[in-house]
């Protein structure tokens, strides 16, 4: 699923020549959902609600707090739910806390789990490598970033709702 994702959501980025942004955001979109914590959830074992956007968030945001890893990391974290902007100060706390916001189990929390995270990453050759742009990303002005964000977001969203699609129906893009 990951794979086809990042493989969608480069494809729909380059139409407006992202396409290393949204292969890198389809990559990590979902690496939450490689935790023994949501596979329990996958395999019926545990019916917590489970918080899988944060994991690739955080480390798609490498700790740094540029507008490019910024806009990634709150495109990831938001892929479920709502955008919102600067939502660092929300999937960090799963380094320290076991619960979000809205009481759901964050899916790693803690430097270990992190690091079992990190590893799968690692594994699968997910590359945090600084994806290009056919423009200077900090000379965008305030419009230009947010349709820029509110773009990328779209291309996540859509590619990670067909290749769900896909997996119950092969020719669901061709239709």
């Amino acid at each position: 699923h990951l794979k086809r994702t990042s493989q969608l959501c480069g494809e729909f980025a380059d139409d407006f020549g992202c396409k290393d942004a949204g292969t890198q955001l389809g990559s990590f979109h979902d690496l939450g959902k490689a935790t023994p914590k949501f596979q329990e959830v996958l395999k019926h074992k545990n019916h917590e609600s489970v918080n899988h956007c944060a994991a690739g968030a955080l480390l798609i945001s490498n700790n740094k707090k540029t507008l490019l890893r910024t806009m990634l990391s709150d495109i990831i974290y938001a892929h479920h739910s709502e955008l919102n902007f600067c939502s660092y100060k929300d999937f960090s706390k799963s380094l320290n806390e076991k619960y979000d916001n809205n009481n759901r189990r964050f899916s790693a929390s803690g430097q270990t789990e992190y690091k079992d995270v990190a590893e799968f990453k690692k594994e699968n050759a997910i590359t945090t490598k600084k994806p290009e742009f056919p423009f200077d990303l900090n000379s965008l002005n305030e419009i230009e970033k947010m349709l820029l964000y509110r773009m990328l977001y779209s291309c996540l969203v859509d590619a990670d709702w067909s290749a769900s699609a896909e997996h119950n129906n092969k020719n669901y893009l061709e239709e």
